[in-house]
């Protein structure tokens, strides 16, 4: 008989339980997640600045770096606080501030503000502030490092995924895959985030992370399908799981070993997938000019002077090219699959299953799939919700012995 454990994690502050499934366990079991969050403001602390404000366990995604200027605006109008919770400035409604960075710290409209970090807050709670045009639920803080700015969004991560979903699946696919895509993207950012407990930030805004486009990002169906599956995320001994995903398999998983090395975990090993083959990703070919491929391979430090040849070296059993053999000049050089492929552009190269010739003064290739092919296969994912799957079947398909919990906040 299945019996429940009641597991609580603690996440960025606040007591958030998850119900696992486990097997023959008595009793509760207890799992500790530690997650980062910016510096706690202290008092005066303002209503809306309070984390319950926010929709779900509180995440902190970097939205800029290394910038000279931030043009920041709210219809209701914003202030601007220092990290003791001080006001520096207030903005009226539809009113807006540039921001820069001078001397180690944060200037606005040329003024000296005092500090080199502070928060941006709407006047009004529930509005979006705008970063140079696009709305971010949440709040915003701000950081000078070494003349530069840094902007993190700290947003709820119900509010986050409704911000991703649109720029990672496309809407218009069936509602079970985009809840599968919901359940993973939320498992996704909480591993991550545990990760980052040291850093200033657990994501960013870009596919190294997930693809995140703040409130202008969000649509009707992805947003019904966080809504639906509120709170749910994967969970392998107890533990969230990082729950990868790719665009297509190319007919076959791969194993989380063969990209990035080390030994993969047990729900992140390749499987078969035929509901990958023949969609609009699974095939590809490209061409890369040799001289362009040379001077990538350089810039990357795989490779040095004329390359003649490249050739497949040892392929995985997903058949993914594990390593590549550069050639020319009298010189050769193993590199790994995986380095080669972003090397050359992940975008060109949609993946390291592939032929490759030498064709002319250029490399052709012909492959299978988009992505680095471990965890979920998203147009698998719509192919299985086609057939009538729902969504925990899908999840079950593409990360197998993993189990789904429930957070409460």
């Amino acid at each position: 008989m299945l019996k429940r454990g009641l597991c609580c994690l603690a996440l960025l502050g606040l007591a958030a339980c998850a119900t696992l499934p486990d097997e023959g366990a008595e009793g509760t079991q207890q799992i500790q997640m530690s997650i980062g969050q910016a510096p706690a403001p202290k008092e005066p602390r303002l209503a809306e600045d309070s984390v319950q404000t926010l929709d779900g366990l509180p995440l902190r995604v970097l939205l800029r770096r290394g910038v000279q200027g931030l043009k920041v605006s709210c219809p209701g109008g914003l202030r601007l606080l220092s990290a003791d919770g001080r006001q520096l400035a207030e903005l009226p409604p539809l009113g807006h501030a540039r921001l820069g960075a001078q001397g180690g710290g944060i200037v606005l409209d040329g003024r000296d503000l005092g500090g080199d970090s502070a928060r941006i807050l709407p006047l009004q709670s529930g509005t979006e502030v705008r970063v140079a045009g696009r709305r971010y639920r949440g709040r915003l803080w701000l950081k000078a490092i070494g003349g530069q700015l840094a902007l993190v969004n700290q947003v709820g991560l119900e509010d986050y995924l409704k911000g991703v979903l649109p720029s990672e699946i496309p809407a218009s696919w069936p509602s079970e895959s985009l809840k599968a895509q919901a359940v993973a993207a939320r498992s996704f950012a909480l591993a991550k985030a545990q990760k980052a407990v040291q850093e200033p930030w657990d994501l960013d805004d870009s596919t190294s992370s997930q693809a995140y486009h703040g409130a202008d990002g969000e649509q009707a169906a992805p947003s019904n399908a966080v809504d639906a599956t509120r709170g749910r995320v994967l969970s392998w001994n107890r533990m969230v799981v990082e729950a990868f995903f790719h665009s297509n398999s190319g007919g076959r998983t791969a194993d989380a070993s063969e990209v990035w090395g080390g030994q993969a975990p047990a729900y992140l090993r390749g499987e078969m997938d035929s509901a990958s083959e023949d969609q609009p990703h699974y095939a590809w070919s490209a061409t890369v000019p040799m001289e362009e491929a040379q001077r990538r391979l350089e810039a990357a430090g795989l490779w040095k002077g004329f390359l003649g040849d490249v050739q497949g070296h040892e392929r995985s059993d997903s058949d993914r090219w594990i390593s590549v053999e550069l050639s020319g000049g009298g010189n050769r050089r193993l590199v790994s699959g995986n380095a080669f492929r972003m090397a050359l552009g992940a975008d060109r190269l949609r993946s390291t299953n592939f032929r490759v010739r030498v064709r002319g003064d250029a490399l052709e290739f012909e492959g299978l799939g988009w992505g680095h092919g471990v965890g979920m296969s998203q147009e698998g994912a719509k192919v299985l919700a086609a057939q009538g799957v729902g969504y925990r079947g899908i999840l079950e398909h593409y990360y197998p012995g993993t189990r789904l919990a429930q957070l409460r906040w």
